[in-house]
């Protein structure tokens, strides 16, 4: 089975940029995996992933749209130049979950049952 934490490759971006408006600059239709990122420090604050990377990326900054956006206003009201990084991935699952594993973001929590 193909697994992440096996692999020393070094994951290339498909898209960096600004994160308010770099959702516009990804297609339609692209499953993928989306971190976003403090500019100045680089520390990364969140991981998600997405059947369509587009869609997903404007329910976060998109004025008041979803559940998301609540998520959104606590991370731009203590990082105010927040980044975006979006990976193409089939294996978004596990892409995800390596990520989150390894740079242990603080808006990444998890509920332990």
């Amino acid at each position: 089975m193909y697994s992440l934490y096996k692999t020393d490759r070094k994951l290339k971006p498909f898209i960096n940029t600004g994160a308010c408006g770099g959702y516009k600059k990804i297609p339609l239709g692209i499953k993928g995996v989306y971190v976003f990122y403090d500019f100045i420090t680089g520390e990364v604050l969140y991981v998600g992933k997405a059947k369509d990377l587009r869609k997903r990326l404007y329910s976060w900054t998109a004025l008041g749209y979803g559940t998301a956006f609540e998520k959104w206003q606590k991370i731009a009201e203590k990082h105010y130049s927040v980044g975006l990084l979006a990976f193409k991935s089939e294996k978004n699952f596990l892409l995800e979950d390596y990520l989150i594993k390894t740079l242990n973001p603080p808006f990444n929590i998890r509920r332990e049952l």
